[in-house]
């Protein structure tokens, strides 16, 4: 019978290439300390299917009792082993293997060789491979086996690492540098001895084990650990910061960037760029200067006995850096009861193991959420619940929520929504329903509620649901991807008819029958055994029950406008976003603003002697344009604190940086504090001259569908020229990608894509309804959001109390201003069972 909790084996690790013994020791040493989960037991078919799999390894104990495996089981049939110290080597046999002609032409072209300035530790695998010939087209079985010992009095227990890979995807598999949980643990001496009677360990010593003592009555356990997370169904993922346990790593204040595909940026890197070096120094440590969207995730599984709670929060964390502030799952278990847990904080905070089981079902949506001005409690977090009619649980993707509760002005700006204001009326006045946060997801959440009542049905069908979608879209005008599910029917997913938020759904094949999901990125579907991404149309609504799958165009689409800030900075690199490739488009900027570096540079007569990649987001683009220019290339990595390390950085870059000409690389220039901080330190280093290139074009513009930018006045681009950015950010020149390049490296991956929304560089806002005097007010209204969380930080709302009266004229429609619905409680959400986080 399967866990109910944990109720899939599944891989230690989704994604990752070991190396070396160091590596695998790396990776046992995470084991122990329960940042990654062991396999316990053998895999079944179905888990065989899904699992074994390129990039998966398994670590595992070799035990006669049922606390550990006799022996590893995958059901392939493999070649004979071969050994690359320190791993054995396995080739799958297939059955074409006797035809070899057939196989050398398959994989001929796929070739992995590090570069000379390859400065990670030599790879067996990339040994084998070498030696083998490289031509094996299917999966290759990497075997390590060690012997764990914790003191000289505990017998020795035997731990063994299974990982597969293929050639051809060999490139493309993260190692353990670029994992940010894996990065930073430090193995100690002396505790994993290579699986030989008498081995050396890491510190260089040696250890007999054919003399080691018998074990006492407790043992070295896979489990053990004081520093165990809460929720052991979490597990590292390539790039995933959210999870490394507070009590061993610093952390991030504001939840921090999602690293990059580092695996292929130091294929990049390795390459030889004709007797250029590479330069690695750690000191990046910088913030973006504006907040990122929110995620969504829905999850149907076709046997309703497994709950679903564990694979949603796994899926959140891997969406976590679309949203620091607050999460939440909402289940849809038996007799269609709902059950609920959101609050304000990150993944790894609100989701402990006891509140994973009080979310039971097999059906569920669940939401991460940026940090907001506005948002002061947890009824703000989402998903949002209705229970009439037929009990609705929703999801949102939009990162200005703010109907302010203190002033009826306020009504008026939504950040996703351009007509907040006459919808509010229309809810309030005609529909009668009560909006009781300040979020347009509530909002919209009751439109879609208020049309699918009309039906005035005792049970809807797929075309209540469609018509009710199609309705809400003529109504709504602005950006939004949303996932809902309705009480024992099933999971929703729509788009805005341009398609400016992304949102797509997956499928898997279980032994019971086929689960789906619903996501912001591709990349849940990829470390949760999904295939067959599939993006939401612009406009579209799709409906999965446990026996159809429907698609409908709810809404005639409009321009599909994809957010092109959504490649430039939003989204994982290891993401793919309407069939782009979010990771290869960041290449391609690099690609186009090496011709624009060269152009300009050559215009002013300057040389350039090395090149700094800042932030995180920014690393591929540079790496591609400091190959291009024959340049030398810092690789920067984070994260630190400035305040308390910048002097020790400053010294190690003295002797780089002085008297060179630096080229600084950034994904994009909002406010330029950051620019102008990294300037001034690598000036303060003896650095002659700071050039600054942006992969994006100048920001000059607010966002209205979903960032939360600063206002006009605060964009360093705002009514200043090329020349007057770089005085105001200490830098001798400052270069920007031009706005046909950014979309041409974009667009070429999906021609089908004729138009991106870019209104923060251009101003074209894409669906209309945008003027001069709504801009002015939502930088009234985000202004006085600050001013409203600095008041309920320090106790001081006497001033902020009360209901409707006064402000800013209505904008885009409204007769009048609506006057908010009133203060929140906790006990709002009448009908769901909640698991509350103080």
């Amino acid at each position: 019978m399967r866990n109910a909790f944990y109720p899939m084996q599944r891989p230690t690790h989704p994604r990752l290439h070991v190396r070396d013994a160091r590596d695998a020791h790396t990776v046992f040493e995470a084991v122990r300390h329960g940042h990654l989960r062991p396999a316990v037991r053998r895999l079944n078919e179905v888990e065989r299917s899904m699992h074994v799999r390129s990039g998966s390894i398994f670590v595992w104990e070799e035990c006669e009792d049922e606390s550990g495996l006799k022996r590893w089981t995958d059901g392939r049939i493999w070649g004979q082993s071969r050994m690359r110290e320190p791993y054995l080597f396995y080739d799958e046999k297939l059955p074409s293997d006797g035809d070899s002609t057939e196989q050398n032409q398959r994989h001929s072209n796929f070739r992995f060789v590090d570069g000379p300035t390859r400065s990670s530790p030599a790879s067996s695998a990339l040994l084998h491979q070498d030696r083998s010939g490289g031509n094996h087209p299917g999966l290759v079985k990497q075997a390590y086996s060690a012997y764990v010992v914790l003191s000289p009095n505990t017998r020795p227990r035997k731990w063994h690492l299974t990982a597969y890979f293929t050639y051809s995807d060999l490139p493309s598999i993260p190692t353990i540098d670029y994992d940010p949980i894996l990065s930073r643990i430090k193995v100690p001496p002396g505790i994993y001895h290579g699986g030989k009677s008498r081995s050396r360990s890491d510190d260089g010593s040696t250890f007999d084990f054919s003399n080691s003592p018998s074990p006492p009555v407790s043992h070295v356990s896979m489990h053990a650990s004081t520093h165990s997370p809460t929720l052991p169904s979490l597990h590292s993922t390539v790039g995933l910061d959210a999870l490394r346990p507070r009590s061993l790593y610093p952390q991030s204040s504001s939840g921090g960037r999602i690293s990059e595909d580092h695996r292929v940026i130091h294929m990049l890197n390795s390459r030889s760029l004709d007797g250029a070096t590479q330069l690695l120094i750690d000191f990046s440590m910088f913030m973006p200067s504006f907040r990122t969207m929110c995620g969504i995730l829905g999850l149907l599984l076709h046997d309703p006995n497994i709950d679903c709670a564990p694979e949603i929060c796994e899926g959140l964390s891997l969406l976590q850096h679309r949203g620091q502030d607050a999460c939440g799952i909402v289940t849809c278990g038996p007799k269609g009861r709902f059950f609920q847990c959101k609050a304000n904080g990150m993944v790894r905070d609100i989701f402990d193991e006891n509140s994973i089981r009080k979310l039971t079902g097999g059906m569920g949506v669940g939401h991460v959420r940026y940090p907001t001005a506005g948002s002061f409690n947890n009824a703000e977090a989402q998903p949002f619940y209705v229970n009439s009619p037929y009990g609705i649980v929703f999801a949102h993707v939009r990162v200005n929520p703010h109907i302010s509760h203190f002033k009826a002005q306020s009504h008026q700006q939504n950040g996703n929504l351009i007509n907040t204001s006459s919808l509010l009326q229309f809810m309030d006045a005609t529909a009668h329903r009560h909006i009781n946060t300040s979020s347009d997801s509530e909002l919209l959440l009751n439109i879609f509620a208020n049309n699918l009542q009309q039906t005035g049905k005792f049970r809807i069908n797929e075309e209540d649901i469609f018509a009710a979608i199609g309705g809400m879209m003529k109504q709504v005008k602005g950006a939004y991807a949303c996932v809902a599910m309705l009480a024992g029917f099933g999971i929703i997913a729509f788009r805005d008819p341009n398609g400016i938020r992304p949102v797509g759904m997956a499928s898997r094949k279980t032994e019971t029958g086929t689960d789906y999901l619903f996501a912001s990125e591709s990349v849940v579907a990829d470390a949760s055994g999904f295939s067959d991404w599939d993006d939401v149309k612009p406009g579209e609504a799709i409906i999965i029950t446990r026996s159809s799958v429907t698609r409908r165009q709810a809404a005639k689409s409009a321009a599909f406008a994809p957010d092109i800030f959504e490649y430039v900075y939003f989204a994982r690199p290891d993401s793919v976003l309407d069939g782009i490739s979010v990771y290869r488009s960041r290449m391609a900027m690099g690609d186009m603003l090496a011709e624009e570096v060269h152009r300009v540079l050559t215009k002013h007569n300057i040389s350039v002697d090395v090149v700094i990649p800042v932030p995180d987001t920014s690393r591929v683009a540079a790496l591609n344009l400091a190959q291009k220019l024959n340049l030398l290339i810092v690789k920067v990595s984070s994260k630190i604190d400035m305040k308390k390390n910048v002097r020790r950085k400053l010294n190690a870059m003295a002797l780089e940086f002085s008297g060179r000409n630096v080229l600084l690389v950034d994904d994009s220039i909002v406010r330029g504090t950051t620019s102008k901080e990294i300037i001034q330190m690598a000036k303060d280093v003896g650095a002659k001259k700071v050039i600054v290139a942006s992969c994006a074009p100048p920001i000059r513009y607010p966002n209205v569908y979903g960032i939360d930018m600063p206002s006009r006045s605060e964009l360093v681009a705002y009514g200043r020229d090329d020349e007057n950015i770089a005085e105001a950010i200490g830098a001798d020149l400052v270069i920007f990608q031009t706005l046909p390049d950014l979309i041409e490296s974009v667009r070429h991956l999906n021609p089908n894509i004729k138009r991106f929304d870019c209104s923060v560089f251009d101003g074209d806002y894409v669906t209309g309804g945008v003027d001069e005097g709504y801009l002015s007010h939502l930088e009234t209204m985000r202004a006085d959001n600050v001013r409203h969380k600095v008041a309920m930080m320090t106790g001081d709302v006497e001033h902020l109390e009360g209901k409707g009266g006064g402000g800013a004229p209505p904008l885009n429609g409204a007769s009048e201003a609506v006057g908010s619905s009133g203060a929140m409680n906790r006990d709002d959400t009448v009908g769901l069972h909640n698991t509350w986080k103080r």
